[in-house]
Parts: C-alpha cells; sequence; structure tokens
C-alpha cells in the first residue's frame, strides 16, 4: 500500500516515506537516523501522551485507531 503521495502525484510507498524521514532527521538532530522510524516518533507520542494524562479515546483517535 501507498501511503502518502509525492507533488506530481505518483505513489510514494512507505519505503520512501522512510527514507525521508530519516533524511529529516539528519538534517534536524544530526542523530544516527538509520535507526529511527516513523512509527517510533507515533510510539513517543503515545506514549508522552498518556503519561501526560490525556484520555486514551482522544489519544486513540489523534493516533488513527
Amino acid at each position: 500500500g501507498l501511503v502518502s503521495a509525492p507533488r506530481v502525484g505518483t505513489g510514494l510507498g512507505a519505503a520512501k516515506v522512510r527514507r525521508a524521514f530519516r533524511g529529516v532527521l539528519a538534517a534536524v538532530d544530526g542523530a544516527d537516523a538509520a535507526d529511527r522510524t516513523p512509527r517510533e516518533l507515533r510510539h513517543g507520542f503515545v506514549s508522552l501522551s498518556s503519561d501526560s494524562g490525556h484520555p486514551i479515546e482522544d489519544i486513540s483517535r489523534l493516533v488513527g485507531h
């Protein structure tokens, strides 16, 4: 499955999204982005939101469950 589409309207698969994500991470914080994934960012959002006391129903809705 496709997860997004680039400006030209062709399909953009998960591998290209991961590659672009790692490029952004490397440019922003200079960290070793090779082991990072969008899923980790999502998991971090859920964990921080939960720890901050946000209702699980709201978190679930925000992450698409």
